[in-house]
């Protein structure tokens, strides 16, 4: 399992758990904002901002990002602009051996539930393997 827990001034960089990346694996993860404290706590009616950068072991011409929240022993598909990675700062065609950054501004809607969760983030290749996939803890 991998953990990173540092502060900038740009966001934090957040604790995760690397949820079986396959062709590739996880740098860091940005949530903006959330303190350092876990569960990150996300706030109605906000706007938040998600960077996942991670490498590539794999060639593949589309990344896709699935985002989730598993509550209950149930995935629930949490609402983004655009599935298509390439559209949010990742450079396609990928290259094997390449380092990417995946932006997305997520809007925490009065309609989800008020639990706490765990957030997943998939961002998958042309096969639908995981390039990254990344855990943690939310509480909106």
């Amino acid at each position: 399992l991998t953990f990173l827990l540092i502060t900038t001034a740009a966001g934090s960089h957040i604790s995760y758990k690397d949820c079986g990346s396959k062709s590739g694996r996880p740098i860091f993860v940005d949530l903006d904002p959330c303190p350092t404290e876990r569960p990150c706590v996300l706030h109605v009616n906000t706007q938040v901002q998600l960077a996942v950068r991670f490498f590539s072991s794999t060639q593949t011409d589309q990344v896709t990002t699935v985002i989730t929240g598993y509550l209950a022993g149930v995935d629930v598909p949490l609402p983004i602009s655009d599935p298509n990675s390439c559209d949010h700062g990742v450079n396609c065609p990928v290259s094997s051996g390449q380092v990417n950054t995946y932006n997305e501004s997520i809007y925490v809607d009065p309609g989800f539930p008020l639990v706490e969760m765990t957030m997943r983030v998939e961002l998958k290749d042309d096969g639908t393997d995981d390039l990254a996939c990344v855990e943690y803890p939310i509480k909106i």
